[in-house]
């Protein structure tokens, strides 16, 4: 492992962490916070297609479909599992500093991939949203 690999692993690592830390601190292992998302999942299992309820009519391609499918996928091999989901959800928000330190490299130098890439695993916001059910 080259010195750049090893830096951007070790960050990765720092985002992952501080995303536990604070799903644990907010208390989501056992009060999980759901958007409309996880009710077009729902829909979606039950044979209702991606459709989500609103005012009392269905709206459908209400969203990007990626994530319900992804939260009713992991749902139905999970069973329900929301701590196994929410790990998916900190997993997917962690790996954006990949991306983020290779656009910066790419487009400036490796220095600027990787602050970045740390302030993208410290930001608060992203931290925040990724122990909610939602696509942030």
């Amino acid at each position: 492992m080259n010195r750049g690999t090893a830096r951007i692993f070790l960050i990765l690592v720092l985002a992952f962490l501080a995303r536990a830390a604070s799903y644990i601190i907010l208390g989501r292992l056992t009060h999980p916070v759901f958007w409309e998302y996880h009710d077009i999942a729902e829909n979606f299992l039950r044979g209702k297609g991606l459709v989500c309820p609103f005012l009392e009519m269905p709206n459908y391609a209400y969203a990007e479909p990626f994530y319900p499918i992804l939260s009713a996928v992991t749902y139905y091999i999970t069973n329900h599992n929301y701590l196994i989901f929410g790990i998916v959800n900190m997993l997917a928000s962690s790996a954006i500093v990949i991306a983020v330190y290779y656009l910066g490299k790419e487009l400036f130098d490796e220095r600027v991939g990787l602050i970045t890439a740390i302030l993208t695993a410290i930001h608060p916001s992203l931290i925040y949203f990724s122990t909610q059910f939602h696509p942030l």
